[in-house]
């Protein structure tokens, strides 16, 4: 939507100003350390709440979003928090797609460390501007840019170890081998410089071979990581294993560290370009940052009515729990919602009833389709001109 004009979702707004008013008053939190034990911080952390805006495009969710973060910035009057006391994060999925287009290119969507590495730039970029926050978001994520720079040498690695398991008298097995490869493929590493597959093995055959990730032995986690026995920590043997659970749990940690100075609210709009793996890992992270964090998320989804118990709707009610989600999905407007959309913008044109009903009728009430005409109408197109129709019920040249 254009001009900046905001109209209706009165519930909608409603039901976030409660939930943004809920969130615990400032205080500082103890920092965590830069390589926190594995799960010893994050065990039986309460999770965050989520929003999930979803719909079919063109339905102003968006722009939902935007008076979000104006709300949690304490830039309108009704807003519940003062301006200073919530720091809002910004992430449009479609701008990090545009910046790196072939880290999205990818069948399955961006990779593990794709995903967390565009969520910890955003959440640094909105505390850039002040010093101290700057600085603990620098340790705070320190533990996770540790881990997440070993992966390309993991993938290299895996490969060459799964090679290893088909000579006689290795000590790596093929069980080794296979739980090798699922747990590559499953975070990407087997589409980013390993299009054929880890040492011949295709993605068919790593998907057929292990249906979940097994165990993994310390022969094989020494040879990945070329450390002698007893040089493995929990955390580095938890990252050959099972990258996806130790990132996202790095990333949490970050996340609810920074937190504890000031509380977040953090947007992820345009979700319906990452793919329904990446949601899996965000919702990991969602479920371990704390009270101190609201999540956003705007996506073009389809209800559960219209996909069925596999939609990621369902999948969101599934992983966050009812008690943590919230969802909206923004309707069509109303004559009363589009006139005042008019009304509002600069041009501050006025319309009759009968008007406002031919452009209800054309535009079927949909956000982005008044939004347009509103456009035309600002430049002096009579409405009769922009609501023709050039037969079929299609819009006409204008």
């Amino acid at each position: 939507m254009t001009d900046e004009v905001f109209v209706g979702r009165t519930d909608e707004l409603r039901r976030f100003a409660a939930l943004l008013g809920g969130l615990p008053a400032r205080r500082r939190w103890p920092r965590w350390p830069r390589s926190p034990r594995s799960g010893e911080d994050l065990a039986g952390a309460a999770k965050s709440y989520v929003v999930l805006v979803y719909g079919l495009g063109g339905r102003g969710k968006s722009r939902l979003l935007r008076r979000f973060r104006e709300m949690a910035d304490g830039g309108l009057p009704d807003s519940p928090v003062s301006p200073g006391r919530v720091r809002s994060v910004w992430l449009d999925w479609e701008d990090a797609q545009r910046d790196q287009p072939s880290s999205y290119a990818g069948f399955d969507g961006p990779s593990l460390v794709t995903v967390l590495d565009a969520l910890q730039r955003a959440v640094i970029e909105a505390v850039r501007a002040d010093a101290g926050a700057a600085t603990q978001a620098g340790e705070v994520f320190a533990g996770y840019r540790q881990g997440a720079a070993r992966m390309p040498q993991y993938a290299a690695r895996f490969a060459e170890v799964i090679a290893q398991s088909r000579q006689a008298g290795s000590p790596v097995t093929s069980e080794d081998a296979a739980s090798l490869a699922r747990t590559g493929a499953s975070i990407g590493l087997a589409a980013v410089g390993h299009p054929g597959g880890f040492a011949g093995l295709t993605p068919g055959q790593i998907g057929g071979t292990v249906q979940a990730l097994g165990h993994v032995s310390e022969a094989a986690v020494r040879a990945v990581t070329g450390k002698k026995p007893g040089e493995i920590s929990a955390e580095e043997y938890a990252l050959v294993t099972d990258p996806e659970g130790e990132l996202t749990r790095r990333a949490a940690a970050a996340v609810r560290g920074l937190a504890g100075r000031m509380p977040l609210v953090v947007l992820l709009d345009t979700g319906e370009i990452v793919g329904a793996r990446a949601w899996a890992w965000l919702r990991r992270v969602m479920n371990q940052t704390g009270p101190r964090v609201i999540w956003v998320v705007g996506a073009r989804f389809e209800t559960e009515a219209d996909a069925g118990g596999d939609s990621p709707v369902a999948q969101f009610g599934r992983e966050i729990g009812d008690e943590h989600l919230l969802r909206m999905s923004p309707g069509r407007f109303d004559d009363l919602m589009i006139s005042e959309f008019l009304a509002g913008r600069r041009s501050g044109r006025s319309h009759t009833g009968p008007q406002i009903d031919v452009i209800y009728r054309f535009t079927k009430g949909v956000p982005l389709a008044v939004s347009l005409a509103a456009a035309l109408l600002d430049g002096g197109v009579p409405v009769e001109k922009v609501c023709e129709e050039s037969g079929g019920g299609h819009p006409g040249s204008v």
